[in-house]
């Protein structure tokens, strides 16, 4: 009967140890797997964070970039409107001046072409005894040269319309446009009359002038 007990006792223990063994065996490959296990699953979200930083960065600098290239385009598009715009004015204002110059010039020359034709017309009147319209073409001619800068042929055409003054009687100058004429001359003369240059001429003309109205032929 003891010995039985014995037995028992001893195959209970070798049972409570080869259970305790397998535990044993069963935690220590636990341990490792989670020792194993654990590293990864942390490597794992690790890396699955720094790939949506870098995802998340990524989109951050393009949208940045694309900002700044939106920008840069608009500022530029702005910038070259703005030199268009100024570039275009000062060529608008370049070409008014430019066809204000060639008018002028124009003009001059044509007021001087014409002065030029109406004294020779006046020599010919002159020449031929028709002194009332010989005085109102050199008087033409006179405030043409005047528009046209032409002082030398100015001077020689209101000497030339004074003297045909003195030599115009009452009915000439009423049968002519000759006083028109020469009233004309005097208000260009009168715009021109810088520091009084031309005032003895505005007064020989107007004397002779009014001699002549009052002058019989002989």
């Amino acid at each position: 009967m003891e010995s039985e007990v014995v037995n028992a006792l001893v195959t209970v223990k070798a049972f409570y140890q080869d259970a305790f063994d397998q535990l044993f065996q069963y935690m220590l490959a636990m341990f490792a797997l989670v020792g194993v296990v654990v590293p990864l699953v942390a490597g794992w979200l690790n890396a699955r964070n720094l790939k949506s930083e870098k995802e998340s960065l990524e989109r951050s600098i393009r949208e940045q970039v694309s900002n700044a290239e939106q920008k840069i385009k608009h500022d530029s598009k702005d910038a070259i409107d703005a030199q268009i715009a100024k570039e275009s004015e000062r060529l608008t204002e370049l070409l008014n001046e430019k066809s204000k110059d060639l008018e002028r010039q124009i003009n001059t020359s044509y007021a001087r072409l014409e002065g030029s034709a109406f004294h020779l017309q006046a020599n010919q009147q002159s020449k031929e005894g028709f002194h009332a319209e010989a005085a109102g073409d050199f008087a033409y001619a006179a405030a043409q040269y005047l528009v046209g800068k032409d002082e030398a042929n100015a001077g020689i055409a209101l000497r030339l319309t004074i003297e045909s003054l003195q030599k115009a009687t009452r009915n000439e100058i009423e049968d002519s446009d000759s006083e028109e004429k020469v009233n004309d001359l005097v208000k260009v003369l009168e715009k021109s009359n810088e520091n009084g240059r031309y005032r003895i001429c505005i007064e020989d003309i107007r004397a002779e002038l009014k001699k002549a109205k009052q002058r019989t032929a002989q």
